[in-house]
């Protein structure tokens, strides 16, 4: 064997030594981190599932596999982010929401696809609000087409989405409760399930970048780089099964769901264990051992469960059977055309059922619907809080109205609802209390939202004495405290920025936590030092908006204006932002500037009916 051809065998091999080494070191990480003892992270004898191992992207693996990739193209998920192209996306058009005076128009403007929302005024001309050109299309378009906008480095969601059903442009989803316009920020969690590949940077909550768009090959086998050096190299496989590569197939059915759990688990809150990321998480792992999603169980006992994963792990199908998955039913490698979907499920249903255990006769079933399909009682489509859109429900069994109702309650307890191997009894309080933080930040309910903020505040000052340098814990409490006690959120707020290596999420409600407490005491001097901080890594317009108050008060008016364009740029609805420019404009002496703010207010406020916005009162001079 010659020199060169040694060689080319060594470095794969090298490679693998030293992805056992660093991954050995990686797993005891969480371990290490902080004052109690999480399990370590349950490896397995893939050798791709480490932090040192590089994706190369799906393009690298078509040239071995070109069936598998020919195949995977049609599936939904290799279509589902894709940069905007105009001629590609729906026609033109337009649309207006009497109840809050706006309209939205859809339209080209050479190559750039835009999205346009506007008030409608007394008078039935329109005043625009926002007016953007669109970067990523989010979805396949088989159910919707939602669109994000790059605005000042961060990526926002368009109040605009394609719905494919109705084949016409409406509100987002959500919007119809809260019209935010452009301000909605997309974060990692969000985009990463819709992306192939996505970096979030490590100074800011919510700058991300896209390394690769549609969801690709090594979102479910795992970074390829050993794969491809090995195979590269021609090196012999030791046993059967290629390890530098995960193979699905291969895993044991916890491991395999953890692949789809990704993304189809939903819970209504969700928590990374203390020390690691769920971003560190790679095919042949457990998806629990990097973060636990809770369900809300009701006092009458049922658990309001909406993702994929959670369904389907509660029906009585899955729970008497060892193999049933995801994949009994989907094949992630090819898609199912429309008209071999009833055949294939019943099928698959048949495999354990016979068609004897059906209650209802054939006759009886083909009245109600022209194929015979188990699905259309046993895993139903259900309504979602997305307008125009039915989704399957992944719960096998016996549906009804009542049960689903039931199903569907937002009051109750907090429950893991997948956590195969228990935390200690300290990481388990302290993941719950950021969970029910969660909770309380997304419930609509005053009385529920401040039910959820206290027991949140119990269980983390509970685990803070066994915790005491647990900066998300101290950045929890901050945010909590400005409540009820404006110090505390100072003094946990400071805590937790004395940690180099606090999250920018964490950061932000630290950051928050402080400038909030400072500001409700008017203390300006004090607060806009940590709100500097706070507009450098989050884009939200509230922040700016109390920034310029400071300044103003401060007698920095230059500086002033400088934030509150800032706030007005993501917040443009607001008239007291206007109202807010046409003061300082007038401080500085140009009142042609400040009747043009004034004049802008006063249609905001024309066209919202005086109602329709936040008051935002200037501090004293």
């Amino acid at each position: 064997m010659g020199m060169n051809q040694r060689r080319i065998l060594f470095w794969p091999g090298l490679a693998i030594a030293s992805a056992v080494i660093v991954w050995s070191l990686w797993t005891l990480r969480g371990h290490w981190a902080g004052s109690r003892e999480l399990p370590p992270v349950s490896t397995g004898p893939w050798l791709n599932t480490g932090p040192q191992t590089a994706y190369v992207g799906t393009s690298a693996c078509v040239a071995c596999h070109p069936a598998e990739h020919e195949s995977y193209v049609m599936t939904l998920h290799s279509r589902s982010l894709n940069e905007v192209s105009a001629p590609r996306e729906p026609p033109d058009g337009e649309f207006s929401v009497p109840e809050t005076s706006r309209v939205y128009s859809v339209y080209r403007e050479g190559e750039e696809l835009r999205h346009r929302q506007s008030l409608r005024t007394a008078d039935g001309s329109e005043f625009v609000l926002a007016d953007h050109p669109l970067r990523y299309v989010v979805g396949s378009g088989h159910l919707s087409r939602t669109y994000l906008v790059e605005a000042d480095g961060y990526l926002v969601e368009s109040p605009i989405t394609w719905y494919a059903a109705s084949e016409k442009w409406w509100l987002s989803p959500g919007y119809e409760q809260h019209d935010s316009g452009f301000a909605r920020p997309v974060y990692f969690e969000c985009l990463n399930c819709h992306a192939g590949r996505v970096t979030a940077a490590s100074d800011s909550d919510g700058r991300l970048a896209v390394a690769e768009t549609a969801i690709g090959c090594e979102r479910c086998h795992g970074p390829g780089e050993l794969h491809v050096q090995s195979r590269s190299a021609g090196t012999k496989l030791e046993g059967t099964i290629d390890r530098t590569i995960v193979n699905p197939e291969h895993l044991d059915r916890d491991r395999r769901e953890a692949v789809c759990a990704q993304c189809h688990l939903d819970g209504k809150a969700a928590v990374e264990l203390s020390g690691r990321k769920a971003r560190d998480y790679r095919p042949g792992l457990l998806w629990t051992d990097f973060r636990i999603d809770y369900g809300v169980q009701s006092a009458r006992g049922s658990m309001a469960v909406v993702g994929h994963v959670e369904q389907m792990r509660a029906s009585r199908c899955y729970q008497a059977s060892a193999t049933l998955t995801c994949t009994t039913c989907h094949d992630p490698h090819s898609h199912l055309a429309a008209d071999k979907r009833a055949e294939h499920y019943r099928e698959t249903c048949l495999a354990c059922h016979t068609a004897r255990d059906c209650r209802i006769g054939e006759n009886e079933r083909r009245t109600t619907t022209a194929v015979d399909d188990c699905t259309i009682c046993h895993m139903p489509q259900t309504s979602t809080d997305v307008p125009h859109v039915a989704a399957t429900h992944h719960r096998i069994g016996i549906h009804s109205a009542a049960r689903e109702a039931d199903e569907s309650l937002e009051a109750g307890e907090l429950k893991a609802v997948w956590n195969p191997r228990p935390l200690p009894a300290l990481e388990d309080q302290r993941d719950r209390g950021l969970a029910y933080l969660q909770l309380s930040l997304k419930e609509s309910v005053p009385e529920r939202s401040e039910k959820y903020r206290r027991r949140a505040r119990d269980l983390l000052q509970g685990a803070l004495s066994g915790l005491p340098q647990d900066a998300e814990v101290l950045a929890a409490l901050a945010q909590i405290h400005i409540v009820d006690h404006p110090a505390r959120a100072v003094e946990f707020g400071k805590r937790a920025l004395a940690h180099d290596d606090l999250p920018p999420r964490a950061k932000a409600r630290a950051l928050f936590g402080i400038s909030e407490a400072y500001f409700q005491q008017r203390a300006t001097g004090k607060a806009e030092p940590y709100l500097e901080q706070l507009v450098t890594i989050r884009r939200q317009g509230a922040d700016w908006y109390h920034l310029a108050l400071c300044r103003y008060r401060s007698g920095n008016i230059a500086a002033a204006v400088e934030a509150a364009a800032a706030a007005a740029d993501i917040m443009p609805e607001y008239p007291n932002l206007q109202e807010l420019l046409a003061e300082l404009a007038g401080r500085q002496g140009d009142p042609e500037r400040s009747a043009i703010h004034r004049q802008r207010a006063r249609t905001l406020r024309s066209a919202l009916g005086g109602g329709e916005h936040v008051e935002m009162s200037l501090p004293d001079r």
